[in-house]
């Protein structure tokens, strides 16, 4: 499922240890969806440090209250599903679950086809300043704009528990390229650049950034029957 077409959804992140792969469980989960039809669909991101995030888009805020497995329980059995969790738990660091919600009155451009890479922005706002935050998002966009930048990218907000923040998603081919778009951007923006980032650390707690690639192949898409 292509990252543009995630609007609400919940995003479970997976850190693995150990030898197995962990994409042959997400593998696994796929097969068994593909073999019984279940009517749902997620898109996959692989970071560099042997974690996994996996976003399914959902119909709003009631869906978070259904199982979203009922449909895969039904068809392979509680017990067949329960193996499958406990195989995939017996490889797992540490696990995180939460919602995500595109932005994108506060993001640039789409990402074409082939640009798998990603480099991701994680920033969590200071107490009180979520609205300052996002409107200073917008001045980004803005000056994005105004230049013309080469760099796309995509923002969402996100909630763990009680932690909240965005996460910023740049797209390019590969590490090679995000490099060369980000300074071609960072050079037409010039002082601007130095300017809105520093306003930004004022409002931020902390931030992060975290480099990886859409997987699509790990992804799953229902497709009904003709």
């Amino acid at each position: 499922m292509p990252e543009t077409l995630i609007t609400f959804g919940i995003a479970f992140f997976f850190s693995f240890v150990g030898t197995i792969p962990p994409g042959t469980l997400s593998l696994t989960i796929i097969q068994l969806g593909l073999g019984n039809k279940i009517n749902i669909a997620w898109s996959t991101f692989v970071f560099e440090d042997n974690s996994y995030g996996h976003v399914l888009p959902v119909k709003g805020t009631a869906s978070l209250e259904k199982d979203l497995w009922a449909e895969l329980k039904s068809k392979i059995g509680q017990e067949a599903f329960d193996k499958l969790v406990s195989g995939l738990e017996a490889s797992m660091e540490s696990k995180k679950e939460g919602i995500i919600v595109a932005m994108p009155e506060h993001s640039y451009l789409d990402p074409a086809p082939d640009e798998k890479f990603r480099l991701s922005l994680f920033i969590f706002p200071l107490e009180g300043k979520e609205s300052d935050t996002e409107n200073l998002f917008l001045e980004w966009k803005k000056s994005y704009e105004e230049i013309k930048s080469p760099m796309a990218y995509h923002v969402y907000k996100m909630q763990y528990g009680n932690d909240k923040g965005y996460v910023i998603n740049f797209p390019a081919k590969n590490a090679a390229e995000m490099e060369q778009k980000a300074s071609e951007s960072n050079q037409l923006l010039g002082e601007t650049s130095s300017r809105l980032w520093k306003k930004q650390m004022s409002l931020t707690k902390r931030y992060y950034w975290r480099r990886g690639y859409f997987a699509p192949e790990l992804g799953y898409k229902y497709t009904a029957a003709n």
